[in-house]
């Protein structure tokens, strides 16, 4: 699950602002490169003359004509022929040849398959477990709380969107968000806190998302194809395709009927309809999520790969909720209300309306036992007198008494490596997982495609589509490179955010607020020299998380230094002072 965005986000200080100047993490990547009349065959494309830019292409035939009894209604682009040259050869009869397999039609998963079509990859086709989504312009599906949660596009993620392309898309069915509103379950108007941030939330559905960059694919790139309702079970053991230093793999895939909503858990898995198929990669990403099946498989055979997953020190559960705005109020902002442990965090859409997510502890009985719409308004009415509760209809309150409790995504990462040989990497959830307190979720898996797409440039050359016996040599290097590269990085922002995760108010205050509070006053008062705060510079993304975790070691050396020069100052004057005291009564006494 991605995250929602801004989830128990602290209080704004005006002096935690971003570093501004320096240079973007990454470069921009070389524009698209056609295909070479003749390299293959595809249905409703015709082939371009090399070096003419993709024109919009008309909608493919159904994949069932396209590619066989396997295909599937939700395929974007035009699919290849199955007898066209540009397929390659497999290594056994009976099977599909792919140069590149994504598992997981997520917004990582399909923003990674436009980021390979960019560089010319050609056969490119994704699959996953979950149905097609609703089109972006669908407004009764995107208001719809059991359809999807809203997530946030902050400064990380916008850098991989623009840099492939697809942000101005993505924009248009965004709402930007400038700041918060924030009721604190006391009486009196709710306080608005502007933000000055460099780069300002885009917010959407996770599942709009997904059908935004779906979108993208079927206009742009007719070399991809996606289908939907596919399950990965596992890489086909045995096979020489299916051993380390091997130039292909063989994936045991599985067609079924899967749940339709972005919502559902992994766990819970989809009914199978079909026999289990099988299909060859010369390139496979794993984009499948927090309980990744492509991970696991690695793991299997032989991967340095470890899941390290933490303990929940401090439980959270959550429901949504659909919040109507009131007549002339903005619809720009991130509505939070709080009392207690029961927090509403709201995300507008598009379309000007608030999705809710409500959180609370696993045993507030209050929310988890409601029996009636009746109940849950007079229970939000109780908790935040000013609120909007009075606008919720009767028939959503029913809806959120009925609706189920769902877990909040628990602190995980993979390391050390996250590749096999040259044919297998992770993306996304699938190697760094948390829970969605300020919207990195999302944003650090655009950012993994981003660093993925820089080591293929920097080893394969600008182009980065070069012919199949270069590949087999220079795609392990890719790969390794890209494993050093974020697997220290998944740790970073995994540890720094679980630090922000305290069980107790106490430890909370500690371990958030009390440094918050010092690098708003250094940075306040020394801003060349004391950055922001460590979330202030995860969010805008100019460093690395483990750039900034460094930052932050020795902004909190050079605090303890000042501040111990400080006490020793005032400790040194406090004595000067009492012996003056003590020398002043002896000559008045003596």
């Amino acid at each position: 699950m991605d995250n929602f965005c801004c989830v128990w986000q602290a209080q704004p200080v005006p002096a935690l602002r971003l570093i501004s100047g320096g240079t973007a993490l990454l470069r921009p990547p070389p524009p698209a490169v056609p295909f070479a009349s003749g390299s293959a065959a595809f249905v409703g494309a015709s082939p371009k003359p090399a070096g003419r830019p993709f024109r919009r292409h008309r909608r493919p035939p159904p994949l069932s004509r396209a590619l066989g009894a396997e295909g599937s209604e939700g395929t974007a682009g035009a699919a290849a022929s199955e007898q066209g040259a540009g397929l390659g050869s497999c290594r056994r009869a009976g099977i599909r040849c792919l140069q590149v397999a994504v598992v997981g039609a997520g917004p990582v998963g399909l923003l990674a398959a436009i980021a390979l079509a960019r560089r010319g990859y050609k056969r490119i086709r994704v699959f996953d477990r979950l149905a097609k989504p609703p089109a972006p312009d669908n407004t009764a599906a995107w208001g719809d709380p059991d359809r999807s949660y809203n997530l946030g596009i902050g400064g990380r993620g916008q850098r991989a969107l623009t840099r492939f392309g697809a942000m101005e898309r993505v924009d248009q069915w965004s709402k930007t968000v400038v700041g918060r509103k924030d009721w604190s379950g006391k009486e009196g108007p709710p306080k608005v806190t502007i933000n000055t941030r460099r780069y300002l939330t885009k917010v959407i559905a996770r599942d709009r998302l997904s059908s935004v960059l779906y979108q993208e694919l079927r206009e742009k790139y007719p070399q991809v194809s996606v289908d939907f309702s596919v399950e990965f079970l596992d890489f086909v053991q045995g096979d020489h395709a299916a051993k380390v230093g091997g130039t292909r793999k063989t994936l045991k895939l599985q067609r079924c009927v899967s749940p339709s909503l972005a919502t559902e858990t992994a766990e819970e898995g989809c009914e199978m309809t079909t026999s289990p198929f099988e299909v060859e990669a010369e390139f496979i990403i794993g984009a499948d999520g927090i309980a990744s099946g492509v991970r696991a498989a690695l793991a299997q055979m032989g991967a340095n790969i470890e899941h390290q997953r933490f303990e929940d020190r401090k439980p959270i559960v959550y429901r949504v909720l659909s919040i109507p705005v009131p007549e002339g109020e903005r619809t720009d902002l991130n509505c939070s209300a709080r009392n207690g442990d029961v927090i509403v965090e709201s995300l507008p859409n598009v379309e000007g309306t608030l999705l809710g997510v409500v959180l609370f502890r696993p045993e507030d009985e209050r929310v988890e036992n409601l029996k009636s719409g009746q109940e849950a308004k007079e229970l939000f009415q109780e908790l935040f007198p000013d609120w909007p509760t009075p606008l919720i209809s009767d028939g959503e309150w029913d809806a959120f008494a009925r609706r189920r409790t769902k877990k909040l995504p628990q602190f995980a990462f993979a390391g050390p490596e996250l590749h096999l040989g040259g044919d297998v990497c992770l993306i996304g959830d699938a190697i760094h997982s948390v829970k969605p307190f300020f919207g990195l979720g999302l944003n650090s898996g655009f950012e993994d495609i981003s660093v993925l797409d820089q080591c293929l440039e920097e080893v394969l050359g600008a182009e980065g589509h070069l012919h199949s016996a270069t590949l087999e040599q220079a795609l392990p290097q890719a790969l390794s490179l890209y494993s050093k590269r974020r697997a220290p990085e998944a740790r970073s922002l995994v540890e720094c955010q679980r630090i922000f995760d305290q069980p107790t108010p106490l430890r909370f205050a500690l371990a958030f607020v009390l440094p918050l509070v010092l690098d708003s006053i250094f940075h306040g008062m020394l801003p060349s020299i004391f950055a922001p705060g460590l979330l202030a510079l995860f969010q805008d993304g100019e460093y690395t998380f483990t750039e900034a975790r460094r930052r932050k070691r020795l902004d909190r050396l050079g605090q303890a230094v000042i501040l111990g020069v400080m006490a020793v100052l005032a400790v040194g004057a406090s004595v000067a002072a009492l012996r003056s005291a003590f020398g002043l009564v002896r000559r008045l006494l003596g």
